[in-house]
């Protein structure tokens, strides 16, 4: 809901890159912003310096991939629910009453 709300005022269209946050004019108005469950943070970027024997003069990327937090979501609530399955699905025990034994102490019969 908060997407569909804002996200078209607040942020720029991402067809070919990144999309600008606040920008002039927003890809869409009040109401009719897409959805977005993928997010790529970037954490810290910078290129190895040359004298690195292998990687020297490479771009590296902390964690360069795109995460879908939708996707994910459910993948961990179906992990939890499969790891923890006797907790959520209890199998009823029956448990049998078995009278304590008599004594001749206690019997009636014999008073």
């Amino acid at each position: 809901m908060i997407d569909g709300t804002f996200y078209g005022v607040i942020f720029s269209d991402s067809y070919m890159g990144a999309a600008k946050l606040f920008p002039e004019h927003g890809y869409a108005g009040f109401l009719q912003g897409l959805v977005v469950d993928m997010v790529h943070v970037k954490l810290f970027t910078f290129r190895f310096p040359g004298w690195v024997p292998g990687v020297g003069g490479e771009f590296y990327e902390f964690f360069p991939f795109i995460f879908n937090v939708g996707d994910s979501a459910i993948t961990v609530g179906v992990l939890i629910i499969l790891i923890f399955q006797g907790m959520f699905f209890k199998e009823e025990t029956k448990t049998e009453i078995v009278p304590p034994a008599v004594t001749e102490t206690q019997n009636p019969a014999n008073v």
